[in-house]
């Protein structure tokens, strides 16, 4: 009677790799987190010592993440009713006060998640492949708003982008509010050439018509809004030297005016 044969294995290899892919993915979780985790950390540890560490004994990261922490950046849980559009709105200012905005901008906000929130995020991070490049601080703000942001909001929102014009704001009120809302229409701006190209037909004629293509050819977003409040600004200072200029009783010149007035 012949021997009853062996039972067929499935090749492990192909398990194995699966496997491999699951823990490369876990760990770079868990080092985000450890990251953030750390950071708050010596946040909590600063403030604990009351500032007692000199300067020069913390790192450049130890001393942004103190900043962070004195702002107590809100959390967020995705239930229903809370304000998304709220929270996000105020993390870049914070972030940017901090100096952490494009490089652990992500890694802070995500990691202040709660409940629903939290699950989805982490779903995200589950699902992403190993090895994807992370996500700049625009990136997770659309995604962000996509979720938490009802369509019929976000079409308003990108209604009101469309139809900015500066009016009778200043420029830095203007940039103000086109940075709010162009992270709505990621699909009319989708890189800086276009969204300073946008920027600049929104701002008043007797600003966009010296705003020349040669004055703004390589610069920044953030460079093209500072040679726009500096044209301002010459201008309102050449009108008042006229006005001081006029015989006595016609206006008087008022002064040198602060940045903050564009």
């Amino acid at each position: 009677m012949d021997a009853p044969a062996a039972p067929v294995q499935a090749p492990a290899a192909p398990i194995m790799i699966l496997v491999q892919e699951a823990l490369a993915h876990i760990l770079s979780v868990c080092t985000s987190l450890a990251q953030v985790i750390s950071a708050t950390t010596v946040v909590s540890t600063l403030q604990a010592e009351g500032g007692n560490q000199t300067p020069a004994a913390r790192t450049p990261e130890q001393r942004h993440l103190e900043r962070f922490g004195r702002l107590q950046p809100p959390s967020f849980s995705g239930a229903e009713g809370e304000e998304a559009y709220g929270f996000l709105d105020k993390r870049p200012r914070m972030l940017r006060t901090a100096t952490i905005l494009e490089t652990s901008g992500v890694a802070s906000t995500t990691f202040q998640f709660s409940g629903v929130a939290f699950t989805w995020w982490e779903a995200y991070e589950r699902h992403t492949p190993v090895g994807t490049v992370p996500l700049t601080w625009h990136e997770f703000s659309t995604l962000f708003l996509e979720k938490y942001v009802p369509q019929s909001r976000r079409e308003e929102l990108h209604r009101q982008f469309e139809w900015l014009r500066q009016g009778d704001m200043t420029v830095s009120q203007y940039e103000s509010r086109f940075s709010k809302l162009d992270r709505h229409a990621i699909c009319m701006v989708p890189i800086d050439r276009e969204r300073i190209r946008r920027f600049v037909d929104g701002l008043n004629y007797h600003l966009r018509i010296l705003m020349t293509r040669d004055r703004v050819l390589g610069a920044t977003f953030e460079e093209v809004v500072d040679i726009a409040r500096e044209i301002k600004m010459v201008r309102y200072q050449d009108r008042e030297e006229r006005k001081a200029k006029r015989p006595r009783g016609s206006g008087n010149y008022s002064g040198a005016p602060s940045r903050g007035q564009f």
